[in-house]
Order: C-alpha cells, then sequence, then structure tokens
C-alpha cells in the first residue's frame, strides 16, 4: 500500500463508513432481538454523523491549500480529532 493524498484518505474514510451504516442497517433489519435491532440502528445513524463529519472536516482541510503537506504529528491530531472529538484550529498548525 503506497502513501494516499489528503483526497483519497478521506474518500477511503468515507466509504468505510457508509459500507458500516449499510452493515448495521442490515443487522438491525433482520435481527429478531427488538434490543440489538435498536442497538443496531442506533449504530447506523453514528455512522452516518461520522460520514458528515468527515466531509466536513475534508471541506476544510482541502480548501486550504497550506494544509496539504501534514507531518505526521498533524495526522495525529486530526486522527484524535476523528476518534476523539478533540477540537482545535487547523490554521494553528500550519503558522506554527
Amino acid at each position: 500500500m503506497g502513501l494516499y493524498g489528503l483526497k483519497e484518505i478521506f474518500q477511503l474514510a468515507k466509504q468505510l463508513e457508509d459500507n458500516s451504516q449499510l452493515y448495521y442497517e442490515i443487522a438491525a433489519a433482520k435481527c429478531k432481538d427488538p434490543n440489538v435491532s435498536s442497538l443496531c440502528s442506533k449504530i447506523a445513524k453514528q455512522e452516518v454523523k461520522h460520514f458528515e463529519k468527515l466531509i466536513t472536516m475534508e471541506n476544510l482541510l482541502l480548501a486550504d491549500e497550506q494544509m496539504k503537506g501534514l507531518n505526521w504529528e498533524e495526522l495525529t491530531w486530526l486522527q484524535l480529532e476523528l476518534e476523539e472529538g478533540v477540537s482545535f484550529d487547523f490554521k494553528i498548525l500550519v503558522a506554527s
């Protein structure tokens, strides 16, 4: 697997979220236990929120030409934002 740019990384991440949403929607529909079905539906809705968050982040990062060259530390912060909801101003990264 080679190195990818931000566009490709976001495309892959969005595809994973989309696939996960579909998986949980199908599981919810097929599950006979109402508690498990409800849980799967809730998880599917969370996947939609993840997808929307990725679109927002993608638009923020790709709109700013200076952000194309993220280093490892910046990518780690981006991962924290995605996984933990840690918020920060991306423009601070560029200024430092």
